[in-house]
């Protein structure tokens, strides 16, 4: 178990407020609203082909157990449980992150779960969507706790490894430091947890870049930590895990479809961002006749309705431009690119389904490959203002250039902190240097994310929101925690 042992009734008594707390607000706003269902919704219920198998799987096991003839909010009971499922998962997210933050005191352990809390608050009763994710048929429903629950989990293994290095320094030899560095409760979680979560969405596949990115910064780059075999055996058991998750998927669609394939769809994100910034003249870079026709064909059709970055005018700054670009997105893949290449497959093509959406998959592939390996300014521009803007959607709102300069500033502070805390752990001998680690591991995160979702969709909360609490967490204890270091910074 990666839930330490409390001894303290007095922290017995705190965790279990809150605990009591965060399954009140989960359990009450989910009953209230019920089950909300949102546009990708009825993907997940229907077992679609593009969508990973753990969230599907998790509504089947719920219909076969309560069926669907059973009636509440006007949906099938099932998804009231599930809304229950989840709403207890939160909970569970919320009270993790103030139990691991007790250690600093109790203010500190109720202030970990607020900030989780309010996040779904911010999304309930100030955000357009007007419900929470705990709440929502979709995939964040799941993804979203069990990624706090990484990134705090992370945070466990590597205090373990740096007080395990600093009293074991020079005593263990190979085969021990690799039994106690990666043959523990947290590593072995984590491998868990990552596995999981990339088999429920494939966003999620951040974990994998966190734990390499993590490991390159203490395992390669910092010399007092420095031990390319952990650096070496974390790339492996990456690859085994993405390896794992992968014949997972292939199982499922055997299972279920009879066919030995990972599910379909992953070449719709980079092929609505590349066809965003392209134009006709790209066609001579594919080879295939048919294809090159059928590229024509789809670039005429989205220039003729304004969804290009061509179709943009000089008056729009660049927020405007992100948001045409997310408002062309789904229109570019769902409204032209699936239904003319789906039409393309069965015109030249002999087969049924789901072959047929393999081959789709593959003729977008070539057009993929055409069009990524001629970049132009306009795509790296693009790509450019979509990461600042998942930046800022990730401790903030991207609605104006002033909400803007507030995410920066909060960035600006949460560095300074970092800067400070550093220094002061190094001259204490790495006294409170474990703040460091969180607030290396959130940042992490936030830059990760941002990148990976603003090189191939398009950001918004739902694809931001992940360590938005975790973030104001750390924020929290930069200021107030270490407040008594003014001195320092003086100095």
């Amino acid at each position: 178990m990666i839930l330490n042992r409390i001894d303290s009734n007095i922290e017995k008594k705190h965790l279990a407020i809150i605990a009591l707390l965060a399954a009140a607000f989960y359990m009450a706003i989910g009953l209230i609203d019920g089950p909300v269902i949102a546009a990708d919704s009825p993907s997940y219920i229907s077992m679609d082909i593009t969508r990973e198998p753990v969230y599907p799987l998790f509504l089947l096991m719920l219909r076969t157990i309560f069926g669907e003839s059973i009636q509440l909010y006007g949906l099938p009971f099932y998804l009231t449980v599930a809304v229950i499922l989840q709403s207890m998962l939160w909970t569970f997210a919320a009270y993790y992150v103030g139990r691991v933050v007790y250690k600093y005191g109790v203010i500190y352990s109720y202030v970990a779960a607020f900030f989780q809390i309010a996040v779904s608050c911010i999304n309930r009763f100030i955000a357009n969507r007007g419900s929470m994710y705990s709440e929502t048929i979709l995939t964040e429903s799941l993804a979203m706790p069990l990624y706090v629950i990484f990134c705090v989990v992370l945070w466990q293994w590597y205090e373990d490894n740096a007080a395990r290095r600093k009293s074991q320094a020079g005593k263990e030899d190979a085969l021990t430091y690799i039994r106690n560095r990666f043959w523990n409760r947290y590593f072995i979680t984590l491998l868990l947890l990552i596995l999981v979560l990339i088999s429920i969405r494939k966003q999620m596949l951040i974990t994998v870049l966190m734990m390499l990115a993590m490991s390159f910064l203490h395992d390669i780059l910092f010399k007092k930590s420095r031990s390319i075999k952990s650096f070496f055996i974390t790339m492996i058991a990456m690859v085994v895990v993405v390896t794992a998750s992968n014949l997972m998927d292939c199982t499922y669609n055997y299972v279920h479809r009879g066919a030995w394939i990972t599910h379909t769809g992953n070449n719709k994100a980079a092929f609505c961002t590349l066809m965003y910034a392209a134009n006709e003249s790209y066609a001579e870079y594919i080879s295939d006749e048919g294809i090159r026709q059928l590229f024509l064909d789809m670039i005429a059709v989205c220039d003729e309705e304004g969804l290009l970055l061509k179709n943009t005018t000089a008056d729009m700054n660049w927020l405007d431009i992100t948001e045409h670009y997310a408002d062309s997105y789904d229109v570019i893949g769902y409204n032209i690119m699936m239904p003319m290449v789906d039409e393309y497959v069965a015109e030249n093509y002999s087969a049924d389904y789901p072959e047929s959406v393999v081959i789709s998959d593959e003729v977008q592939g070539v057009i993929i490959d055409a069009l990524i390996k001629h970049p132009s300014i306009g795509l790296v521009q693009v790509v450019f203002y979509n990461i600042v803007k998942g930046l800022v959607y990730s401790n903030c709102r991207a609605t104006s250039l002033m909400m803007v300069a507030i995410s920066f500033a909060l960035y600006l502070i949460y560095l300074a902190g970092l800067v400070v805390i550093y220094k002061y752990s190094r001259a204490n001998d790495d006294k409170e240097y474990d703040i460091v680690l969180l607030a290396e591991i959130i940042l992490m995160g936030i830059l990760i994310n941002s990148v990976s979702v603003g090189a191939t969709i398009f950001p918004q909360p739902r694809y931001m929101a992940y360590g938005m609490g975790l973030f104001f967490l750390v924020l929290f204890l930069e200021i107030f925690k270490y407040v008594k270091w003014k001195p320092l910074i003086r100095h």
